[in-house]
């Protein structure tokens, strides 16, 4: 479900002002790659994608505390795409070495070393996974490709037991999955596409001209209101298409604003930084956004409840829970 406005209403592109004590200035040491893909798992954790192994991340448990680290991988693999649901036993995700690509599955227990479901190779373009609540059914993004895949899958093995394209998009980028099981796919044309399950396209948004979007790194939906909110380079928004989804009628600045300096500030509204965030998480209850913050190694909350809280940025470092 997509909430979405009255057709004709006037486009806004605003930025929330929030108020709420400074934050910190100065940015958490960092030395190496910090978080690419998250993915909300069973019992609480948020699966975090951290350079050659998915990392279990308790966002209760006091700063610092260790990570569960899951399929690690060798031979100078990155992975990238961590997709899991909340009755799985299992994660699955997408890698990277140079031009090859591959998709991997490890329980989330950590018992068994992760295993190649499409063996690592450069004709495809393996960019970001989702899984249905249920675990049985996995769609991802080819780049290289410009497709849409669909996958049965066994929860048992796991394994890929079918497959097929679902769709063909041009510069097919990230890929969210709505609670009604239609999907959500942004492509580097600044389009965000609305898919149906049976791969045709519901409605389709041009961001760049409708809220002068740059990149979009991410999109999610609330799970109660069904509201949009996407990922830019240095700033998150919230989405409200049109009531007959041929438009867009609002676009307004949660946190961060176009043109903001990379860098890192807790702080609310225009006045937060980022520097290369990378992949976007609604919590399960709805209660906050997750940012992974690539250059500052670190989760940023942003609290969406109204309050004095509400769009004001607060950091998880997590290099010392990642072990690094």
């Amino acid at each position: 479900m997509i909430r979405r406005r009255a057709a004709g209403a006037a486009l806004a592109v605003l930025t929330l002002a929030c108020v709420g004590p400074a934050g910190a200035e100065a940015p958490p040491p960092v030395d190496r790659p910090g978080p690419v893909g998250l993915a909300l798992g069973p019992n609480g954790l948020v699966w975090v994608a951290f350079d050659d192994a998915i990392h279990g991340i308790d966002l209760d448990a006091a700063p610092g505390a260790p990570a569960r680290v899951v399929g690690t991988l060798r031979d100078g693999w990155e992975t990238k795409s961590p997709a899991t649901c909340p009755s799985c036993d299992f994660v699955l995700f997408t890698a990277r070495r140079g031009a090859e690509s591959a998709i991997y599955a490890a329980p989330l227990d950590g018992s068994r070393p992760p295993v190649a479901l499409r063996a690592p190779g450069s004709a495809a373009g393996w960019k970001q996974l989702v899984l249905h609540p249920s675990g049985r059914t996995a769609y991802a993004t080819d780049s290289k490709r410009d497709r849409i895949w669909e996958f049965a899958i066994d929860p048992e093995g796991p394994a890929i037991t079918g497959e097929g394209v679902l769709a063909e998009i041009d510069g097919a980028y990230f890929i969210h999955l709505l609670a009604d099981g239609t999907l959500l796919v942004s492509s580097r044309s600044r389009r965000l596409h609305w898919l149906g399950l049976d791969g045709r396209v519901r409605a389709e948004w041009n961001l760049r001209e409708a809220c002068g979007f740059g990149v979009i790194r991410a999109v999610v939906a609330h799970p109660r209101t069904g509201m949009l909110y996407l990922l830019k380079n240095r700033s998150v928004m919230r989405i409200e298409p049109t009531d007959d989804g041929s438009g867009i009628a609002s676009c307004v600045h949660v946190v961060g604003a176009a043109g903001s300096p990379e860098g890192f500030r807790d702080a609310c509204g225009h006045t937060i930084r980022f520097d290369r965030p990378h992949d976007l998480e609604v919590a399960a209850d709805g209660t906050e956004l997750l940012v992974s913050d690539t250059g500052n190694d670190a989760l940023r909350r942003i609290p969406l409840e109204p309050g004095p809280g509400a769009g004001c940025v607060t950091t998880r470092p997590l290099g010392d829970a990642a072990g690094r």
